[in-house]
Order: structure tokens, then C-alpha cells, then sequence
């Protein structure tokens, strides 16, 4: 009976805590002391629990690195080519004007062109035009060409213009141009142009000068008062004061020099001195060159009359510094510092050219 008893209660009392015996069995963990955040669990055999064993796998082990997929190559957008319309015309530039080597304003330039300037255009496009400039193309922007010629308003930009069509520019890379107004008088302006390497001429000075109170012309005599129309290269450089840094032979006056003008004199249009040897005076008038202070402090002698022959041509023509008159009576006098600026920059290879009216450039 006894034996009865208990087994009907051990029955009884795991009928009501089944769930507890069996948890007290298998689970070492307790819920004492830990909240409901704590004890939240995910049942296993539910996906949850699955999902977060993985998860957590993954956490533990380092994710290999992941190389960022190749992007294919994309073209720069390029522009379309420009079309020229094959001409063969001369246009003349209306304005300063870049010659570039490419149809962009990104271009190197070559060399700029002035006002009047005239070219060859052999395409023609809405912005561009193609030239020939050297025996080569180039290209320039189209607005500022015109099939007609232009004439510069400026007496200054006339020269320039002018510059650019005389033959004498592809010779030498300096030239001094003495300009008339075409009135005979006895003034000129001076002009002094460098060339650089790609072409294109800078002005250095323009100065109001005295030439001849005779005016100039072709072929002049000894003292007629005229200075000579022409192209000429220049002898040597001179002067009373010291050397200024010459780039030609500087002759420094002293008391026995002479520019000898007498024309039966085997020194004709030369420079003498008489201290030099197998120097013997024959003639009756010379210019002695340290008596002229101020005009002849620095010159350049111009070579017009290369044989020293009375018949072709006078004697003593140079350029200087200004007389004190303000006469000459056949040389061209320009203010001092531009006479000094000749004096060290000019070589054998330079030019002066004369002429009576601007429009005379154009012969040279």
C-alpha cells in the first residue's frame, strides 16, 4: 500500500512540472537575476536561430577583400573636326592679329600681324581661316580679315603696315626707318624696328628728327643740303664721348680726326687721323669731328656712298645727336638717348632706309 502511495505521487508531481524536470536535467544556465531582454531567445529549429549562428560564424572569420570590379575605358568627348572651304585669295588683316599653329585660341602663336597686313588664305571655315605664311600653314580667326585692302588711319600705323612689304624686312633683322611728310621740309620721324625669331617687328622708338635743310632725294652732291633716299647699311659707329658699348667698330674722336669732305682728296668721305701712319694731309675742308660737341657725342656713319665717289653721291652722311641749330645739312639728327640706344644695339647687318613720304616704303 505504502509502495502505492509514493509512485502515484512521483506520477502526480512530474505531471505538473514536466517542463521544469526537464529543464533541470539538460540546462546548466538559469534565469535567476536576468531580465526578459536577457532570456529572449530565438527557439531553436526556428530560422532565427539559424540565421544568427551564421552571422555570427561570419563576425568570426575575416571577409576576404573584395576587388572593385573593372571599369571599361570611356572616350573623351571629342570635338568635331573643323571643315575648311578650300579658297585662294589675299585677305588683309583689320585688326592686330594672332597667326596660331593649330584652329583653337589654345594654339601656340607664331608670330602676330598688324593692322593692313596682307596674307594668303587658302581655307576658310565660320571661325577659322587657313593661311600660307612662310611656305606653311597656319591658321588665324576669320572676323578679322578682309578681302579688301585696309589702310591704316595713323601715319604711325601706316609704317607699320607698310613694314611688312618691303623686301628689305626678310634681309635684316634691324631696321631704322627715317620718314617724311611728304612737304620737303626738313623734318622727319625715326622709327626703330627689331625682328624676333618667328617674324614679327617691335617698334622701339618713333622720334621727331632733322634731316637735310635741302629735303631729301635720290642723287645728292656735296654740300647741296639734301640727304639721300635709299637703303643704306652703316660704316662704323663715332663719337666724342667713350665707347657706350658698340656693337660695330667705335671710332672715339680725338683732337687730329677728320671726316674729309673735300672731294680731291684721296680720303674722300673716309675718317682720318692724322696721328696714324702714312697719313698725310691733302685736303683743304674736313669736318673736325671733336669741334661738333653735342650733334657728334654719338653717330652712326651711313655707308651711301661706298666707292667714295664725288660723282655718286656725297660725303659724311650720318646719323647723330641734334645740332645745336637744329639744322643739318644733309645728316639726320634724333634726341640723344635714341642715338645711344642705335649705337649699342645695331650690327653690319642692319639698315636705314629714307624716303620722302611713308607710301615710298613700299620701293624697299
Amino acid at each position: 500500500m505504502r509502495k502505492v502511495v509514493c509512485l502515484l505521487l512521483i506520477v502526480s508531481m512530474c505531471a505538473m512540472g514536466l517542463s521544469g524536470c526537464k529543464g533541470g536535467q539538460n540546462s546548466p544556465e538559469t534565469t535567476e537575476g536576468k531580465t526578459d531582454a536577457d532570456t529572449t531567445t530565438i527557439g531553436f529549429g526556428q530560422v532565427g536561430g539559424d540565421q544568427t549562428q551564421e552571422n555570427t560564424k561570419e563576425e568570426s572569420v575575416p571577409e576576404e577583400p573584395t576587388q572593385a570590379p573593372t571599369e571599361e575605358p570611356t572616350e573623351e568627348p571629342t570635338e568635331a573636326p573643323i571643315v575648311f572651304t578650300p579658297v585662294e585669295e589675299t585677305v588683309y588683316t583689320t585688326d592686330r592679329l594672332n597667326i596660331r599653329l593649330a584652329p583653337s585660341t589654345n594654339a601656340e602663336i607664331l608670330r602676330t600681324m598688324h593692322y593692313g597686313e596682307s596674307v594668303v588664305r587658302t581655307g576658310v571655315s565660320e571661325e577659322w581661316s587657313r593661311i600660307m605664311y612662310n611656305g606653311a600653314e597656319y591658321y588665324v580667326a576669320s572676323r578679322y580679315l578682309s578681302t579688301q585692302p585696309v589702310i591704316a588711319d595713323t601715319f604711325s600705323g601706316r609704317v607699320e603696315q607698310l613694314l611688312y612689304t618691303m623686301d628689305v624686312e626678310k634681309q635684316t633683322d634691324q631696321l631704322v626707318l627715317a620718314v617724311g611728310k611728304n612737304d620737303g621740309g626738313d623734318r622727319c620721324t625715326v622709327f626703330y624696328f627689331t625682328k624676333n625669331a618667328n617674324g614679327s617687328w617691335t617698334k622701339h622708338f618713333e622720334v621727331e628728327g632733322f634731316w637735310g635743310y635741302g629735303g631729301v632725294k635720290k642723287v645728292i652732291y656735296e654740300m647741296d643740303g639734301c640727304t639721300p633716299v635709299g637703303c643704306f647699311p652703316f660704316r662704323f659707329a663715332y663719337g666724342i664721348q667713350a665707347d657706350p658699348g658698340s656693337v660695330m667698330e667705335y671710332k672715339q674722336a680725338t683732337p687730329t680726326a677728320y671726316m674729309v669732305d673735300d672731294v680731291k682728296s684721296k680720303y674722300y668721305n673716309q675718317w682720318v687721323d692724322t696721328e696714324d701712319e702714312g697719313v698725310v694731309k691733302d685736303w683743304a675742308t674736313a669736318e673736325h669731328v671733336i669741334d661738333y660737341k653735342q650733334s657728334y657725342d654719338y653717330g652712326l656713319y651711313i655707308d651711301n656712298n661706298p666707292t667714295c665717289d664725288p660723282t655718286q653721291g656725297s660725303s659724311v652722311i650720318c646719323i647723330h645727336c641734334p645740332s645745336p641749330r637744329g639744322i643739318s645739312p644733309g645728316c639726320i639728327n634724333i634726341p640723344k638717348d635714341s642715338m645711344i640706344q642705335l649705337v649699342t644695339e645695331l650690327d653690319y647687318d642692319s639698315r636705314i632706309v629714307i624716303v620722302y613720304g611713308v607710301e615710298d616704303l613700299a620701293e624697299y
